[in-house]
């Protein structure tokens, strides 16, 4: 019972933006934790959530600028213009 509405809840929230963080009084409450201690994982959860999105972003951007760079060196290779370093 706990799987098939824990699965149901998860296809509620995807697409969601924090949508995880909606599950978080659901499972305390199927546990029997308390409120206060469900809002207080939220609040790390939202936390943890911001500081993952902008590393993630981070890491996204260095990649694409780092292949965009060697895209443009092998090019310039081709071309037999000098590569500075």
């Amino acid at each position: 019972m706990l799987s098939l509405l824990a699965s149901v809840s998860a296809a509620g929230a995807s697409g969601i933006a924090g949508g995880s963080l909606l599950l978080i009084p659901l499972a305390c409450s199927l546990f029997g934790i308390p409120d206060t201690i469900s809002a207080q994982v939220i609040g790390v959860g939202f936390i943890i959530g911001v500081i993952q999105d902008s590393m993630e972003t981070a890491l996204n951007s260095s990649s694409d600028l780092l292949l965009t760079a060697s895209a443009e060196f092998r090019e310039w290779r081709r071309e037999g213009k000098k590569i500075p370093f």
